[in-house]
């Protein structure tokens, strides 16, 4: 007889930690990250029906923090809530399947309603939401999670979770590979080796050597991932820069349509680099272009920015400002102020958003 409770609190524990890392649009890498492998682990809870509802009821609390906070758009969070814990009671109820045609079943049917949804309210330009596919990376530290729980064996729990929260900060924003290399080498130990004490301190210190080689990265991924956990007010605070001078504002978002796409790396940031696109007028009256990022300020491009964008900053001037900022020519090198966010809404991509300050500094 398998261990009910630790299912229970496997389950829930994941699902928290799946919703509150939800975004608007999949990763590049994780898709929509690691609520996948908390529908999986739910829908395979061993009592018919209970994986479903602890995943609900849990979801629940989560879409309460997010909506709170305006981490992500109302309207997915309440679509995720629904059609997510649709699935999973549904999988859990009358499936009865193994891991991997469960695993299989859920990312397909998650990937299938995103597109659905995404197509139906945006058209083709939510083609995005595709990258749900891509929460597939994140089975097998999931089988090792399931694995431990079926077997009552904590270790791998432990080993398949942490290698799991490691691939996932770093692969999900900003690109760690150290981190990635060490999480895949504990997956493997994870997989091949008896896990007994020695098997399971060789990961733990192989993880933390991964995450050290990567701090300073690693810090700005943990400040987009725990924006659903900062201290905020129905007022915005979230959105605040307080003491920001000019051209910076202490509002951050002033005049930003959807603020709950973006999360915040730095209110106020100046950087230097070469327009490498024509600048163009988009549907909310942003002026948008690209940045080649001259070398020392290449750390601040995403995951997303290289898959994406061609390794280029995104830059967007909003309506009320664009009286006052210049906006420049393809090949001018320019001097750019302005905050430096993540789009959650556009697959993770760095941006400079918004721009407060342009200044040409010379040509290309």
């Amino acid at each position: 007889m398998q261990d009910v409770p630790r299912w229970d609190i496997a389950s829930a524990l994941l699902t928290l930690a799946g919703v509150l890392t939800l975004i608007n649009v999949p990763n590049p890498f994780v898709g929509y990250g690691l609520i996948i492998p908390a529908m999986i682990i739910s829908s395979l809870h061993p009592v018919r029906g209970r994986g479903g509802l602890i995943f609900a009821a849990v979801h629940l609390l989560g879409a309460a923090i997010l909506i709170y906070t305006a981490s992500m758009f109302t309207l997915v969070v309440v679509l995720s809530l629904i059609f997510r814990s649709v699935t999973v009671f549904l999988v859990n109820r009358y499936g009865g399947l193994g891991f991997l045609t469960t695993s299989l079943l859920i990312v397909l049917l998650d990937t299938l309603v995103a597109l659905s949804l995404g197509l139906a309210y945006f058209g083709r330009d939510a083609i995005d939401v595709g990258l749900d596919i891509h929460s597939a990376f994140l089975i097998p530290f999931t089988y090792l999670v399931y694995r431990g729980l079926r077997d009552g064996k904590n270790s791998l729990v432990y080993i398949g979770s942490i290698s799991m929260a490691g691939y996932f900060l770093g692969i999900s924003y900003f690109p760690a590979l150290l981190l990635v290399a060490a999480t895949l080498v504990a997956l493997g130990i994870g997989y091949f080796s008896q896990m007994d004490r020695a098997s399971t301190v060789l990961a733990t210190l192989l993880l933390l050597g991964g995450a050290l080689a990567s701090t300073p990265t690693l810090l700005y991924t943990l400040q987009v991932v725990s924006y659903p956990l900062q201290p905020v007010t129905w007022t915005g605070d979230q959105w605040m820069n307080p003491g920001a001078v000019e051209p910076c504002k202490e509002f951050v978002m002033e005049g930003v349509w959807g603020p709950e796409r973006l999360r915040i790396v730095d209110g106020c940031v100046t950087v230097e680099g070469v327009v490498v696109s024509h600048p163009n007028m988009v549907e909310d009256g942003d002026i948008v272009f690209d940045v080649l990022l001259d070398p020392e300020y290449r750390h601040m491009l995403s995951t997303g920015s290289y898959v994406l964008r061609k390794g280029y900053i995104h830059v967007e001037i909003v309506p009320e400002d664009r009286d006052e900022v210049y906006v420049p020519q393809k090949g001018e090198r320019v001097r750019i102020t302005g905050a430096w966010v993540v789009d959650t809404d556009h697959g993770s991509w760095a941006e400079i958003h918004p721009a407060w300050k342009i200044e040409v500094i010379g040509e290309a």
